[in-house]
């Protein structure tokens, strides 16, 4: 399975990738107009990815500005596939609107920073699971 880590803050990105690294192929990028690229080469190659992590908080394009143009891409590239990509939010905000914002973009999910290894885990079973 593939995984696509997408965060402006290096540490955030590496302990993800790190807690994540034994659940499949990870590419990591570092800001939104990476991971749209990325994320659209995938899709044309027919390997998309089956989970993403978004940093809400980033300069430039925004996790929030972001989600909706890769749920876009995925419309674009894989209208036969019934298999959208687990969209995970991940922020050190516990703002209700930021969440609130990230779910009417089909978000599947988001995490709180900090966060465990054990937690992430727990929770990848659950995005997978559905």
């Amino acid at each position: 399975m593939k995984i696509l880590i997408v965060d402006d803050e290096l540490v955030s990105r590496k302990k993800l990738a790190k807690i994540l690294s034994c659940k499949g192929l990870l590419d990591e990028c570092e800001n939104g107009h990476q991971a749209i690229e990325t994320f659209e080469k995938a899709c044309l190659e027919g390997n998309p990815y089956r989970l993403v992590t978004l940093d809400i908080n980033m300069p430039g394009l925004s996790g929030l500005q972001l989600l909706p143009m890769l749920r876009s891409i995925e419309q674009k590239y894989l209208k036969g596939m019934d298999i959208p990509a687990v969209m995970v939010m991940v922020t050190a905000e516990t703002e209700l609107e930021s969440i609130k914002k990230a779910i009417k973009h089909s978000c599947s999910d988001y995490l709180v920073k900090p966060f465990e290894k054990d937690f992430v885990l727990a929770r990848y079973e659950e995005w997978m699971a559905d």
